[in-house]
């Protein structure tokens, strides 16, 4: 395999398909809040005893993802129970799977429905207008950087090259002061805007622009539409830059660090002392 966009299931991409283990933006959000250690325990090329999580709440997203990017209804498998719980609806659940299909409870299919035609008619009434008729879905970019390989996949690349277009469900806000603070550094998105500039920029030459279409996981499934500034990719970056000396340090060595060995010594931050301050002063004289 060489530098290039394929089209990948979504089992081979999480697979790793690099003829060596792979930096994603998922592993370099984990080392970049925990440690290598922990990105290395979450990759299924690192640990030999990897396994890939599953929960209802992906399957929801993969749901809303396939028929908002896909718009493919017929990879949802319709599981007619009231949950989870009983060997019946576990067996057809992973039979589903199996067979590439999306389980999801019957009462859950009218509101992922709904959820994806509003997001459809939220991207229509926008700027983006129209992407989804210029470009492809679910692309996944792979690229040798040095002695190291790269990997990210793109819920949305437009023909020329220069959107990317990234599909969150939030179970709370989907309003963007909300998005911001609630997952753009929680989660790592900012390393995720890097990392994917960086992969289109290397196969295409172009540096893409950067869109989110965040949506609520309830009614009445709300979006908003976010594109990440300057200040924001810089500060990926950087994050990314620092990620990746400390994979290529590990590679090399096969050494996995978690958290330093030394006592860190935790100083009260001064929201808590203010905090404190407030509640003295209202003590009774």
């Amino acid at each position: 395999m060489k530098s290039g966009i394929y089209q990948l299931s979504e089992e081979a991409y999480h697979a790793d398909p690099c003829p060596q283990p792979a930096l994603s933006a998922s592993i370099a959000g984990i080392i970049w809040h925990r440690s290598p250690l922990h990105g290395w325990y979450a990759h299924p090329k690192l640990n030999p005893d990897h396994q890939p999580f599953e929960s209802a709440t992906f399957d929801l997203g993969s749901a809303a993802h396939a028929i908002v990017l896909e718009q493919d209804r017929s990879k949802l498998a319709i599981i007619h129970a009231d949950d989870w719980r009983t060997k019946a609806a576990k067996e057809e659940r992973d039979a589903a799977r199996d067979a590439g299909k999306i389980p999801v409870l019957a009462r859950q299919a009218a509101d992922i429905y709904a959820m994806a035609d509003a997001a459809i008619d939220a991207v229509k009434d926008s700027e983006l207008d129209g992407i989804f008729q210029d470009g492809k879905p679910e692309q996944s970019i792979i690229v040798q950087d040095g002695d190291i390989w790269l990997r990210g996949r793109l819920d949305w690349l437009t023909n020329d090259n220069k959107i990317i277009l990234d599909y969150k469900t939030v179970g709370k806000s989907a309003n963007p002061e909300s998005f911001l603070r609630g997952s753009v550094f929680q989660y790592g998105y900012d390393i995720q805007v890097a990392m994917y500039q960086r992969l289109v920029q290397a196969v295409t030459g172009e540096t893409p622009k950067f869109v989110w279409l965040a949506q609520e996981t309830e009614a009445p499934y709300a979006c908003s539409l976010m594109g990440a500034s300057p200040s924001l990719i810089e500060s990926g970056n950087r994050k990314l830059d620092h990620v990746i000396k400390q994979w290529c340090e590990c590679m090399k060595t096969g050494i996995w660090p978690a958290y330093g060995k030394r006592i860190a010594w935790l100083e009260a931050p001064a929201y808590e002392l203010a905090k404190l301050e407030n509640i003295l002063m209202e003590e009774p004289q």
